[in-house]
């Protein structure tokens, strides 16, 4: 079937539907596609904070932040909007002496050191082995699930036509003009489209040979059921390698999300999870708050996440192919960009200049398509030298393969997850039992199903 649209929008996650929102709220007339609606962003921290963003993000950041409070004004219904502050937690004493110059710089953090102080802020009776708590009062998060269902009831209510179930296959081109998208069963033509599918915009965009780099990363999303009084706020731990967040869900559970070296598997699209890793991360938080000595683990699911090479988003327009924009690889941080994100983009398509310099983030800055047009212009001008830059960065590009990635951890993974449940834990239905017959994980998942 064969629709029409001002906009079409590729992706449901949170950029997706704020971006139909505001694209929706300027007069165009927009379609929002999606191949499942019900985990779009789930992996998310969903927390806004302002600590050790790179300054070119700045002015994104505090766009955002004015902009999810006027979002859950204008939106009808509740959007899950939490602001009881953040905490980050320090374990040493050379931590705490880093989160002692932001908190003298910073009105809006307050360093706390005392147990007795600590756990008052977070309204718990005690707190673990902590050295210092960093408390920031800006800082804030969603409960994701409820945010996507709410912003989409409130733009079918507005007229948007919602695709959900329904993968683009690839995206019609006219004469080096994106004039929509099809997909199994509909064809969709539109004056513009917005990619915002994180890991999957690179992919559509290399069938016209543009290529929009993207590594890979993991991150394992762990839900805990807990007995103990546990903090209102979100919690990060940073650590040298990774990062732990810990935040409550609205399903009464606890949800941590750790992202970092200790996965063998973290530098791969792989989605198995690392049983070892999962030990180790409910081990560290359980040392941070005593209400997690005894937690239960749930569900578990190991994610991908697209992270660029400069940890930089690609917002903006595609120079070389009219009527397309696109908004990916915000490195796990949707929540801090998609405001902004939507509202520039929004603007764009009606022919409007952002409110924001996206001049840093454009697509264009690693686009394979155009270095290799730069390099013959060069070399027609009698300079055919790369760059050692430019040169390192080509063979990065084209030797990035997702699936051969896939294909040479695969024997490693079963291999690794052989000999560890050989030597520690066994699958025994939706249990995992170790060698002296405990039950560690009531329920494990190694798909991406779990949701909040």
């Amino acid at each position: 079937m064969q629709h029409e649209a001002d906009l079409v929008i590729v992706g449901g996650g949170l950029v997706g539907m704020l971006t139909a929102l505001e694209a929706q709220r300027a007069g165009l007339d927009v379609c929002l596609v999606d191949k499942n609606f019900s985990k779009s962003g789930d992996h998310a921290p969903s927390v806004l904070v302002s600590m050790g963003i790179p300054g070119v993000v700045n002015p994104i950041f505090n766009y955002s932040l004015k902009q999810w409070a006027a979002l859950a004004e204008s939106v009808d219904e509740p959007i899950g909007l939490n602001r009881n502050g953040v905490g980050f937690v320090s374990l040493s004493e050379v931590q705490t002496n880093q989160f002692e110059g932001v908190a003298n710089t910073k009105a809006e953090f307050t360093l706390l050191k005392t147990p007795e102080d600590m756990a008052k802020a977070l309204n718990v009776p005690q707190v673990g082995n902590i050295h210092s708590l960093l408390m920031e009062s800006d800082g804030f998060h969603i409960y994701s699930s409820m945010t996507h269902d709410a912003l989409r009831r409130d733009l079918v209510k507005g007229g948007a036509r919602v695709f959900g179930s329904d993968a683009v296959a690839e995206l019609l081109i006219d004469n080096e003009k994106v004039v929509g998208i099809k997909t199994k069963d509909d064809e969709i033509r539109a004056k513009h489209v917005a990619l915002c599918a994180g890991a999957w915009t690179g992919k559509l965009l290399k069938q016209f040979g543009l290529n929009l780099p993207m590594r890979p990363a993991r991150s394992h999303r762990i839900e805990l059921s807990v007995t103990g009084e546990m903090p209102k706020q979100p919690l990060m731990y940073l650590l040298r390698e990774g990062n732990i967040l810990i935040r409550p869900m609205r399903n009464g559970r606890v949800l941590v999300v750790y992202t970092g070296l200790s996965d063998d598997n973290q530098a791969t699209w792989s989605t198995h999870v690392d049983h070892p890793t999962v030990k180790g991360v409910v081990s560290a938080v359980a040392r941070i708050l005593p209400a997690l000595a005894n937690a239960k683990v749930q569900e578990v699911e190991a994610s991908t996440l697209a992270v660029t090479p400069d940890m930089l988003p690609y917002l903006g327009r595609v120079a070389s192919m009219e009527g397309l924009y696109v908004a990916a690889g915000m490195n796990s941080q949707t929540f801090m960009y998609a405001p902004a994100v939507a509202k520039s983009v929004a603007l764009l398509v009606k022919g409007e200049a952002p409110e924001i310099d996206l001049t840093p983030f454009s697509p264009d800055r690693y686009i394979l398509k155009d270095l290799t047009a730069q390099a013959a212009a060069a070399a027609a001008n009698g300079d055919d030298q790369e760059s050692e830059v430019e040169a390192a960065l080509r063979a990065e590009l084209e030797g990035l393969d997702p699936a051969e990635i896939e294909r040479q951890i695969a024997a490693s993974i079963a291999e690794r997850k052989a000999r560890y449940e050989a030597g520690n834990l066994k699958d025994q239905g939706q249990k995992l039992v170790d060698k002296d017959g405990h039950v560690e994980y009531a329920k494990v998942k190694d798909d991406t199903t779990a949701g909040e």
